[in-house]
């Protein structure tokens, strides 16, 4: 079978259209998401999904960002994909200073775990040696 759209150079059987849809009308997804539960590579996912999301010969479009979801640096640029024609979630602008804000906290937070852990790295082993050292000293006075 070949197919057409939206991409004739890798095939997509039916099955994993179905494991793709199924996917969405469950709830929103990442990108990363889709790509766990339908096998297929990001580009390829990135191609169907924008074939769906585009509204063709007067249908709506058949899916949409549900949701946006923080990366690693504290912004809302990870859309999570639903089944549906609703209109697309806005994104939930985070200024400069409440990035920076949050990652000072957290460095905060991070200083104190480990301030706060006990006992210190070094101690532990120094104990251990020193307890395998008085246990072969009593080992030899015995003998």
């Amino acid at each position: 079978m070949r197919q057409e759209i939206p991409c004739r150079r890798v095939l997509v059987g039916p099955v994993a259209v179905v494991l793709l849809i199924n996917a969405l009308v469950e709830g929103p997804h990442t990108y990363a998401d889709l790509v766990e539960s339908t096998g297929f590579h990001r580009c390829t996912l990135a191609r169907w999904l924008a074939q769906f999301r585009k509204p063709t010969g007067g249908y709506p479009k058949l899916v949409r960002i549900a949701e946006w979801h923080v990366d690693s640096l504290g912004r809302f640029n990870t859309p999570a994909f639903a089944w549906g024609s609703k209109p697309d979630a806005k994104r939930k602008p985070l200024s400069n200073v409440d990035r920076k804000r949050r990652q000072r906290e957290g460095k905060a937070r991070r200083r104190l775990a480990k301030v706060m852990a006990w006992p210190p790295v070094g101690v532990d082993r120094v104990n251990r040696l020193e307890s395998l050292a008085a246990s072969r000293d009593a080992a030899s006075s015995n003998q």
